[in-house]
């Protein structure tokens, strides 16, 4: 997939830089605060996650010159069309970042110090270097209400920081066992649909715990995601 990913961009102009000047002044400061090592590295990985898209909708990775070709032709209209999409949906993602961060800085209290800790990892889970290529953009949207989610918990573990603690618990006892699960599978899968999978459940977990009112995508709960974990363990 990289090295298609790579021939297609060199290919097919993706119209990123215009793309982003069109933002709003709002979300092109948004854009501006990421943590790749610069804007035009963040732009260069829209565009990686838009070509990703792009190639999965035409049927995957084309295994000979014609198969690239007709990717190439499918491309020229497609990979302007989501690269707008993913660029917009990444200013979206930074600005609930922005958000959280603000909220990490304003909630510094000794009694919320592992829940402080435990929404700092998390945070630093979702946005990092290369997040938007590693999140495709079908997931981009989700970071929204994952980020959203730590705010809404900053503003209410005040009210009862017992409450945050057994809630975390119940997300740690799933992530240890997620993790244990995936250090057992080759390395090759811990890449695979399903292996990812649960580590969204595990962000939807965290969204039905703490900002229950935000939604989920679908049922979420402890049970379920050990089931899941359970079947990572039957197919490796």
């Amino acid at each position: 997939m990289t090295g298609t990913r790579r021939l297609l961009v060199l290919q097919v102009p993706s119209g990123v830089r215009s793309i982003a000047d069109r933002l709003t002044n709002e979300r092109k400061l948004a854009m501006m605060r990421n943590p790749y090592r610069s804007l035009g590295a963040l732009l260069d990985d829209c565009v990686a996650c838009a070509a990703d898209q792009v190639i999965a909708d035409t049927g995957g990775p084309p295994w000979d010159a014609d198969g690239f070709a007709r990717l190439v032709a499918e491309a020229r209209d497609a990979l302007p069309l989501a690269t707008a999409r993913v660029v917009d949906a990444t200013a979206q993602v930074l600005e609930a970042a922005q958000e959280a961060e603000y909220g990490l800085t304003r909630a510094a209290s000794p009694a919320l110090a592992s829940a402080l800790a435990d929404a700092r990892a998390q945070l630093s889970g979702l946005i990092h270097d290369r997040f938007v290529s590693e999140t495709g953009l079908r997931r981009l949207p989700d970071l929204v209400r994952y980020l959203r989610a730590i705010s809404r918990r900053l503003e209410v573990a005040a009210e009862s920081p017992a409450r945050d603690a057994d809630r975390m618990a119940v997300v740690h006892r799933v992530t240890d066992a997620y993790q244990r699960a995936t250090g057992e599978l080759a390395a090759e899968r811990r890449s695979g649909a399903d292996v990812q999978a649960v580590r969204w459940m595990i962000e939807e977990l965290r969204v039905s715990l703490f900002a229950q009112l935000l939604g989920t995508s679908g049922p979420v709960s402890e049970k379920r995601i050990y089931a899941a974990i359970g079947r990572l363990a039957d197919t490796h």
